[in-house]
C-alpha cells in the first residue's frame, strides 16, 4: 500500500497498479526481507530488493512513473538469505548479497550479474561486517564478540589477497572505556565531519559511579555526612571522586 502524505490515506490507484504488476510475477508470499535505503540522504534511488519465501530475489522500483518489478534470477544453487542495498556514486553495484551458508557476493548493475567475494563464509547471526574501499583494495572487517578478521580483497577481481586476525577490546580496555561516564571524541559513524563531540557511557558508567560513591563514603565514614559530594560523584563518577578526594583536607577528620 502507498500512503498519500497530504491526506494520510491509502493511494488506491497507485497501490492497485503496483499490486497488479507485482502479483503477475512468480513471487511467493510472504516476503522474508525487504532491502533498500529508506533515507532521503542517498546519491540515487534504486527502489527495493525483496526476498520472497522461496529465497528468490526481486527488484522493485519506479521507472518513468510506472512500476518495475523483476525476478533477479539468482542461480538456484544459491539460497539468498540476506541483501544489503548500497548507493555508491559510480553505480556499479546494487548491493551485497549473502547466501544461506554466509558466502558474500556483489550484485552488479551489469544485468544483475553476481560476483563472488573471495572470503570465507560469514556467520550472519553473530558477526557484523563493515567495508572500506579504495581503487586498489577492499578492506572487509568481520567482527564477532571476541575477534575481528580483516580481509584484503582485490578491488577489480574480488579475489582474496590477505587477512589478519585481531582481538576485540580486552578486559582492560573495556573497563577503561566504561569507567569514564563522559568523554570527548572527534568522529562519528553517523557523518563524516571532524568536530568535538561529547560521548556518554550511561547506563554502564552509572554502575561504576555508584561504586565510587560507596568508596568515598567508606573512606570518609568518620566525617560528617554531606550530600553534595555524594551526588556530585554519582553524576560525574571517577572525575568527581578524584576532585572530592583531593580537596578533602584531612581524611581522618
Amino acid at each position: 500500500e502507498f500512503i498519500d502524505i497530504e491526506s494520510n490515506s491509502v493511494d488506491v490507484d497507485k497501490s492497485t497498479l503496483y499490486n497488479k504488476v507485482f502479483f503477475n510475477t512468480d513471487f511467493k508470499a510472504p516476503a522474508k526481507r525487504i532491502c533498500g535505503i529508506p533515507s532521503a540522504r542517498k546519491n540515487y534511488d534504486e527502489g527495493y530488493f525483496i526476498i520472497d519465501s522461496d529465497n528468490s530475489l526481486f527488484h522493485m522500483k519506479r521507472v518513468n512513473g510506472k512500476p518495475f518489478i523483476r525476478n533477479v534470477d539468482i542461480d538456484k544453487s544459491i539460497k539468498v538469505e540476506y541483501f544489503e542495498a548500497i548507493d555508491i556514486p559510480n553505480k556499479k553495484f546494487y548491493g551485497f548479497l549473502f547466501d544461506s551458508v554466509g558466502q558474500m557476493y556483489v550484485l552488479t548493475t551489469d544485468n544483475y550479474r553476481l560476483e563472488k567475494v573471495g572470503i570465507p563464509p560469514i556467520d550472519m547471526n553473530n558477526t557484523t561486517v563493515s567495508i572500506m574501499a579504495n581503487m586498489f583494495y577492499w578492506n572487509i572487517n568481520v567482527k564477532s564478540k571476541d575477534t575481528k578478521i580483516s580481509y584484503a580483497v582485490d578491488a577489480k577481481t574480488r579475489k582474496y589477497v590477505d587477512s589478519f586476525v585481531s582481538n576485540n577490546k580486552n578486559k582492560k580496555e573495556f573497563f577503561i572505556d566504561n569507567i569514564m561516564p563522559v568523554g570527548l571524541t572527534f568522529s562519528s559513524l553517523h557523518d563524516g565531519y571532524i568536530k568535538i563531540r561529547l560521548r556518554t557511557n550511561f547506563p554502564m558508567a552509572l554502575m561504576f559511579n555508584l561504586l565510587f560513591v560507596c568508596t568515598y563514603m567508606y573512606i570518609f565514614r568518620k566525617n560528617r555526612f554531606r550530600l553534595f559530594p555524594v551526588l556530585w560523584i554519582a553524576i560525574t563518577g571517577i572525575y568527581g571522586f578524584i576532585a572530592c578526594f583531593l580537596f578533602k583536607s584531612d581524611i581522618n577528620n
